[in-house]
């Protein structure tokens, strides 16, 4: 039968010299598999692609799910149902959006993230008569109607009607509660670890801030200063008197 084979010519000799190839070939594949050199060196390939296909796959997954999160209209309506004034501004920035806002007293810039408003910084402040004030969450001032003044005469008394609420020109919003006193401390040390020896609320310029007392691990003391409303960090001061300003 070999004798047949290698009589062979032409078309049919090819086809038969590629099956005993492949035939060898395949039998290589087999030794390599269950040879005590390769095996491990096989299988940690394939651990590393199945990795590297399960990384693929969680950053496309990541991706779509932002696809569907936070958009540029809903932080734009966010702005606005808190905040009086014209958006002039608006861009993407990281898992969120930097909004400013201009109103009769400054111009001001507003993070928002899918949680609501994180950030709100003052870019300028416009020289306007009345209390200077960023658009921090303030409830409303009362306003009281004018006491009716009787007629000097006899004729029947006149009371005036009631005068609308006094408008201002400083952005208002709705109110909102403020962080506690151990919400501020956790985000204080956050940003400065270390321990906390005090903490104070106070109200400066119609808002509220809390101002964290921090020692950090290396004797140092750190003051913090957070929104009360927001929780973001407005500054940190050193016990020396050098400024870390948000």
């Amino acid at each position: 039968m070999l004798v047949d084979m290698l009589s062979l010519n032409g078309p049919k000799r090819l086809i038969l010299e590629a099956i005993l190839v492949h035939m060898t070939e395949r039998n290589d594949w087999r030794d390599m598999m269950y040879h005590p050199k390769w095996r491990p060196r096989i299988i940690a390939a394939v651990i590393i692609i199945g990795v590297i296909a399960a990384l693929l796959t969680f950053i496309f997954i990541s991706r779509a799910d932002r696809s569907q999160g936070l958009t540029l209209a809903e932080a734009e309506q966010e702005v606005q149902g808190l905040y009086e004034g014209e958006i002039v501004s608006s861009k993407e920035q990281g898992e969120g959006y930097v909004i400013q806002l201009q109103s009769a007293h400054g111009l001001y810039e507003l993070t928002v993230e899918l949680g609501g408003i994180t950030v709100i910084r003052t870019l300028e402040r416009f020289d306007v008569k009345g209390p200077d004030t960023s658009p921090e969450p303030v409830s409303p001032a009362p306003t009281q109607n004018p006491t009716p003044t009787p007629a000097e005469t006899k004729q029947p008394e006149i009371t005036p009607k009631p005068t609308a609420p006094e408008t201002t020109d400083r952005p208002t919003s709705k109110p909102i509660t403020l962080i506690s006193e151990q919400k501020a401390s956790e985000l204080a040390l956050q940003k400065i670890p270390g321990k906390v020896k005090d903490i104070d609320k106070e109200n400066e310029g119609g808002k509220w801030y809390f101002f964290v007392e921090i020692e950090t691990n290396d004797g140092r003391e750190a003051d913090v200063q957070l929104n009360a409303a927001s929780g973001a960090v407005v500054s940190v001061t050193w016990d020396d008197d050098s400024d870390d300003d948000e």
